[in-house]
């Protein structure tokens, strides 16, 4: 099972497409309304609450799988168990009100995940985390909400439910709702 992965000449594409999606946050991080100091206040306040959190994100394709993020050092990391990869994030900024902006680099598990995609975090109610992870056009193809805690298997259901009950659906077409596969432990 692959998470987002495509052919090499469409990841061309990709890329060209995702620095053009990055205009908008790299003309407010030029003009100070965003950057550096932003993206590491929000990371320390999330550090704050806990150093690691856990969900179990859907994507299209009837696709579930566990995500675990590490706050514990300076650089974010993020391992998808079930999925066999596991990468860091490289923080581009957040804009006042607005999510924090990473690329997504797989430092192990290539062959199973997408390297370099762009990923937006924000928070949802202090105790909550939204992840969405944009395709080469913009659109969010892949969403968790993540909790505090390590991930387990053992809770991998409730985290797949908390996923469904808080994240807009409408990325999946409603036959992909209706068959999407509940999270399974591999």
């Amino acid at each position: 099972m692959k998470m987002l992965a495509w052919s090499g000449a469409r990841r061309g594409v990709v890329l060209i497409v995702t620095a053009l999606l990055l205009t908008p946050v790299s003309a407010a991080l030029a003009a100070g309304k965003a950057g550096p100091e932003a993206a590491r206040a929000f990371l320390d306040e999330l550090r704050a609450i806990a150093p690691r959190w856990r969900a179990v994100g859907v994507q299209l394709g009837d696709i579930s799988w566990g995500m675990e993020l590490d706050l514990s050092g300076r650089t974010p990391k993020v391992r998808y168990p079930d999925l066999g990869c596991e990468g860091h994030w490289e923080v581009l900024g957040k804009a006042p009100g607005g999510p924090l902006v990473i690329i997504e680099q797989i430092d192990n598990g290539l062959k199973e995940c997408l390297d370099g995609g762009v990923a937006f975090l924000e928070e949802i109610d202090g105790t909550m985390l939204r992840y969405r992870w944009l395709d080469g056009d913009g659109e969010a193809v892949a969403k968790a909400v993540l909790v505090p805690g390590r991930f387990s298997p053992d809770l991998a259901d409730a985290l797949y439910d908390l996923t469904l009950e808080h994240v807009d659906r409408s990325f999946l077409s409603l036959a992909e709702t209706r068959g999407l596969v509940p999270y399974r432990t591999p």
